[in-house]
């Protein structure tokens, strides 16, 4: 899910297809993302507090674009 708009609204896209594949439901949800400190702070004010956070240091030293997702585990 990519797109040539501001961190929030694609943030926003995300959160709302997050939902849509059952966020709500997930036993587990795991936050990867490259290190910008917007992603967290999205994370934090949306995610549930026991999220897994996984940062990529690859993308993030290498100054690419920033890199976010969320995995929803609805595994018993």
């Amino acid at each position: 899910m990519a797109g040539p708009e501001n961190a929030e609204r694609f943030y926003q896209r995300l959160y709302v297809e997050a939902l849509k594949q059952g966020l709500d439901e997930a036993k587990e949800v795991i936050v990867l993302g490259d290190g910008a400190e917007w992603i967290w702070n999205q994370a934090e004010l949306t995610l549930p507090k026991n999220r897994v956070e996984i940062i990529d240091y690859r993308c993030h030293e290498a100054n690419k674009a920033a890199i976010v997702g969320v995995i929803l585990s609805v595994r018993g």
